[in-house]
C-alpha cells in the first residue's frame, strides 16, 4: 500500500492528536500550519481543522427540517418531515463524488435484486440513480457527499500511487456514518437491497430514526454507528 495516513474524527470538537515527525523545529511547525489542511478544504491549516495542536474535523451541519418549503414528496424517503419541494431529484444511490473517485465511466456491480446471484455487471454511472429525495432533501444532504468523495479519493491515493511525499487526510467520521446511511436509505427506498439473491422489504427497525440520525450527530448512541468486521490485516 502506498505511503498515507488517516485521520478519522468521530467526536464532534475532539481531534487525535497531532504526530509530528521527531526533532521538528517550532519553524517549521508554524510553516506546516500555514500550508493547505489535510482535509481538502485549501484553506490554510490553522484557520481550517488544526486547534491548539490538534487536528479536529468539525461534522458538517446537515439541515433538513428547515428547508424554506412545506409540503411532501411521495418518493421522497424524508417526507415525514414535511419540508419538500414539489421537484423530485434524480439521486445516485451512491453519490456522484464517490462513483467518480472510483471510476471515470464504468463501474462493476453485484449483489442486486435485478441481478442473477453471483453475477458481476459492467454498468455506467448513471444508470445507478433513483427518484428517492426531493430537490430540497438532495441539496441539504450535499455535504454529507462531498465528505464521501473527499474519503474515498483518499482511499484511492492511498491504493494506487506508489510515489510521492507521504500524505495525510483528515476526515469526519460522523460525516462518513451518516454518508452511509444515506446511501443505505437510498438502496431501501428504491427497493434495491438484497441478501443472497433475496430483495428484502428496505423496511428499518421502529427504533431507527434516519431523519434524526441525518441530521444530528448527538442521536448515534450505542450501539449505532459504522463497524468493520474484517480483523486488521484481512483482506
Amino acid at each position: 500500500m502506498a505511503s498515507g495516513s488517516f485521520r478519522l474524527c468521530r467526536s464532534c470538537g475532539v481531534g487525535t492528536p497531532a504526530i509530528l515527525p521527531k526533532g521538528l523545529h517550532m519553524g517549521e511547525a508554524k510553516r506546516k500550519r500555514k500550508q493547505p489542511c489535510i482535509c481538502g478544504s485549501t484553506r490554510p491549516a490553522e484557520q481550517c481543522c488544526w486547534y491548539e495542536g490538534q487536528w479536529k474535523k468539525v461534522p458538517s451541519q446537515v439541515e433538513i427540517v428547515s428547508t424554506g418549503f412545506n409540503g411532501l414528496h411521495e418518493r421522497c424517503y424524508l417526507r415525514g418531515l414535511n419540508s419538500c419541494t414539489d421537484k423530485i431529484s434524480r439521486e445516485h444511490l451512491f453519490s456522484a463524488t464517490v462513483l467518480d473517485a472510483i471510476s471515470d465511466t464504468q463501474i462493476s456491480v453485484a449483489g442486486f435484486p435485478w441481478q442473477i446471484a453471483g453475477e458481476a455487471k459492467s454498468i455506467g454511472k448513471q444508470a445507478l440513480t433513483s427518484n428517492c429525495l426531493c430537490t430540497a432533501h438532495n441539496s441539504a444532504l450535499s455535504g454529507l457527499d462531498a465528505a464521501a468523495g473527499y474519503f474515498f479519493r483518499a482511499l484511492q491515493i492511498c491504493a494506487t500511487q506508489e510515489d510521492g511525499p507521504n500524505r495525510q487526510f483528515l476526515c469526519s467520521g460522523h460525516d462518513i456514518e451518516r454518508w452511509m446511511l444515506k446511501t443505505l436509505s437510498a438502496m431501501a427506498e428504491s427497493n434495491n437491497l438484497a441478501s443472497n439473491g433475496v430483495r428484502l422489504s428496505g423496511d428499518f427497525h421502529p427504533s431507527v430514526e434516519v431523519a434524526d440520525l441525518l441530521k444530528d450527530i448527538e442521536s448515534w448512541q450505542f450501539p449505532l454507528g459504522l463497524y468493520f468486521t474484517q480483523r486488521l490485516g484481512q483482506r
